[in-house]
């Protein structure tokens, strides 16, 4: 008599849903010139990776630093109201999950009044007395207009590399002062991953990924005027790996009696 018997084992793993960051409110007032800061948690999570960024996909204020969930901006501008959002990855998909937006709103402090701030449009001046001659205008300075900044430039415009290595783009602008600093981003608009770090115009993308693959984009800002200048955009290639095909295993027992 034979008999043969096959036995399959079937490993099943349990991956949980990702939660969604949590912040303390959705709507902050401030004046300009004060510091304000906005907390963002996941509950019962720990080590997850916690950044935040502007829903308008702007560029944040120099005066922003972003640790561990805090964003503390100190000297607000109005140039800093808009809404904000923290995010995290997804550490088995990789994507992006969002927090509920918090509306930063930014009052003005009180600036220089002119004459329709003190008498009114539709007020009267004061006139002279008839003896007396009225007193001349000052004369206005007319604004300078701010002086263009040079175009960033990239040493390659277009890069080749194999998924899982790390690559560098280096960008520059011929004559730097100290008011204006480098950023990049991405072109179509989405966030660029943890895994990606700019330093004074250099931008390394560690462990690269399918993903991470796009044009990127270096940019000149003027810190005082706020004037952003673009480079023309880096073109990134990933070659992904080749997939393995996925395995279980079977064990088989073979009795003969």
């Amino acid at each position: 008599l034979l008999i043969t018997t096959t036995i399959i084992s079937v490993r099943i793993v349990a991956i949980s849903e990702p939660q969604k960051p949590t912040v303390e409110t959705t709507s902050i007032s401030i004046q300009e010139g004060t510091s304000v800061t906005i907390a963002c948690s996941i509950q019962g999570a720990s080590g997850e990776e916690l950044h935040w960024r502007r829903a308008d996909d702007q560029y944040m204020s120099f005066d922003a630093s972003d640790e561990n969930g805090i964003l503390t901006i100190s000297n607000v501008k109005v140039f800093d109201a808009a809404e904000y959002i923290c995010y995290t990855y997804d550490r088995m998909t990789g994507e992006r999950i969002d927090s509920e937006p918090v509306n930063l709103v930014v009052t003005p402090s009180d600036e220089e009044r002119t004459e329709e701030d003190l008498f009114g449009e539709d007020r009267e001046r004061p006139q002279p007395e008839p003896d007396q001659e009225p007193e001349p205008e000052p004369e206005r300075e007319l604004p300078l207009e701010p002086a263009v900044e040079p175009k960033p430039t990239i040493e390659k415009s277009t890069v080749t590399v194999d998924q899982g290595e790390t690559i560098t783009l280096k960008c520059s602008i011929p004559v730097r002062d100290s008011e204006t600093i480098l950023h990049w981003r991405r072109a179509d608009g989405q966030s660029m991953g943890w895994h990606i770090t700019e330093t004074d115009g250099t931008l390394t993308i560690e462990n690269i990924q399918p993903s991470d693959a796009g044009a990127y984009i270096c940019s000149a800002e003027d810190t005082e005027t706020y004037e952003i200048v673009d480079s023309e955009p880096a073109h990134i290639t990933v070659l992904p790996l080749t997939q393995q095909p996925s395995t279980f295993s079977i064990s088989l027992n073979t009795y003969i009696y």
